[in-house]
């Protein structure tokens, strides 16, 4: 990334000083180190750990914060572009001249409109920003999909002993906690209704669809790693029920005022009476047997034949299996 950076600033070098040598050597001396100090900033700064502040502002300080953050990046490797590769210019003064400036005033519209980018992103999630404005889904579509529907246990219970202020802070803790797991293994955060998260996955290949099991397992992992942080904050180890289901979905725009995608279908109804069923059969993960059919079983997986079981809503009982995540 540092030498796309530095080939990014060499060409825009070589254009602002009309093809010379200078500003080529220029460009690349400041586009370098500005990729390098950015990738630093979104890794280890702005995206790093469940307990990153600044992840948690509001979004326009957020959005503030961020940008100035890219400022002083951009005003530091302007800086030091102008240190390495001085460039005379009658214009400007020492250490500033008119390419500076230009190439300040570039960079910093840049760094705003790349922010209010990742913004608006984080609100409406990964992807689907891009899917709006391609139009891929403005027409629906019939597609194959897996849904996991993960429901936090006991929250009614957990709610009326710590309060709703305090239940709403453990259940965002809760989601900052599985959103790297669930990123990480290509999963798609489609929606929060209460205390669920509902994520999703094109069907794919057998090892690509297993991405879901490893999705659950990390998701256990992660509460499990931060369960001391939680019984300090809260007095409880949040644990989850976990629902899969995967087949044919339904999926398009849908709004008027407020539009989002939406995904409609039997599919997605399966998925949510298993994760129900969850708390009556005494498992913690619950997947169908057409799912387990469509994927390669990681290694570590021992899933436990349940047999049909009807649920609420199904005229047709559905072949399950549990799988232990301890």
């Amino acid at each position: 990334m540092t030498l796309v950076g530095m080939l990014s600033g060499a060409l825009f070098g070589v254009i602002v000083s009309d093809g010379e040598l200078a500003g080529a050597l220029r460009g690349a001396a400041t586009g370098g180190p500005i990729t390098a100090l950015l990738l630093t900033l979104e890794v280890g700064l702005l995206n790093a750990g469940n307990d990153n502040r600044f992840r948690r502002l509001p979004f326009t300080a957020l959005l503030a914060f961020r940008t100035l953050c890219y400022l002083a990046v951009f005003i530091g490797g302007l800086w030091f572009g102008e240190a390495v590769v001085p460039i005379d210019d009658a214009r400007g003064t020492i250490g500033w001249n008119s390419q500076t400036l230009i190439s300040l005033a570039f960079a910093s519209a840049l760094g705003l409109l790349f922010n209010i980018y990742f913004a608006i992103r984080r609100l409406l999630g990964p992807g689907v920003l891009a899917r709006f404005v391609t139009g891929r889904y403005h027409r629906p579509r019939e597609e194959k999909r897996i849904f996991l529907f993960i429901d936090l246990k006991g929250s009614t219970e957990i709610a009326e002993r710590i309060g709703p202020l305090e239940f709403h802070r453990l259940m965002n803790d809760v989601i900052y906690a599985v959103t790297r797991p669930i990123l990480s293994h290509r999963g798609e955060i489609h929606k929060y209704v209460g205390d669920e998260i509902i994520v999703t996955w094109p069907m794919a290949g057998r090892d690509a669809n297993a991405r879901a099991l490893d999705c659950v397992a990390a998701c256990h992992r992660a509460l499990v790693a931060r369960s001391p942080v939680f019984e300090k904050r809260y007095g409880v180890s949040p644990g989850f029920w976990a629902g899969l289901h995967g087949g044919p979905v339904v999926t398009g725009e849908m709004g008027d005022v407020r539009q989002e995608i939406v995904f409609l279908g039997d599919t997605v109804n399966t998925a949510a009476r298993i994760e129900q069923s969850c708390r009556t059969l005494g498992h913690d993960c619950l997947l169908s047997e057409s799912l387990l059919g469509e994927l390669a079983l990681p290694a570590w997986a021992r899933p436990e034949a349940l047999g049909p079981v009807s649920l609420r809503g199904k005229t047709e009982p559905v072949a399950l299996y549990a799988l232990a995540l301890d």
